[in-house]
């Protein structure tokens, strides 16, 4: 049923890239340095696919991706210990966000320095966090000259299908 209603809509070297990044979603890091956005028809099984990821990492390695606060000072250590982030049906400018750089360091391998609220420690953590995201719209992005950067990290998969049926 997995295969069948929510990788259908999937050409087979897209489903072949979505298995890799489960894998690596099991595993804890992102090995690939990239992140995951799904992108295309309301209702076609995007928002499912990332329940399912979720649901296979356990929610306590699990957090929301709240992109626009990512520049906030204490965002970052709402990451700390976490392996997935993710993001439902983020609008068409959410890679237009002043922090959307952020997300490159987040899959990158970068070293990452965190600041808990009412703490003076320092949480530092590797950015390994697998990162996946969905949109029923056209993401725009800011590359600011750095096209190549970005085109090595993101993994896009077009969902443009008929709408899941129960």
């Amino acid at each position: 049923m997995f295969l069948e209603k929510l990788l259908a809509p999937c050409k087979p070297d897209e489903i072949e890239c979505l298995q890799y990044y489960l894998g690596q979603c099991l595993l804890g890091r992102n090995l690939s340095q990239t992140f995951l956005m799904l992108t295309g028809t309301a209702g076609a099984g995007k928002s499912q696919l990332l329940k399912v990821i979720v649901g296979l990492v356990d929610k306590a390695n699990w957090t929301e991706l709240r992109l626009p606060q990512m520049s906030d000072r204490f965002e970052m250590y709402r990451l700390f210990g976490k392996t997935l982030a993710t993001g439902r049906d983020v609008p068409s400018d959410f890679l237009r966000s002043k922090a959307a750089h952020n997300l490159k360091s987040l899959v990158g391998g970068d070293p990452i320095s965190a600041e808990a609220k009412g703490k003076n420690d320092c949480y530092d953590f590797n950015g390994e966090i697998n990162i996946a995201f969905t949109a029923n719209s056209t993401l725009t992005i800011d590359i600011d000259a750095d096209n190549k950067a970005w085109e090595r990290r993101m993994l896009w998969i077009d969902y443009n299908c008929e709408p899941v049926k129960d």
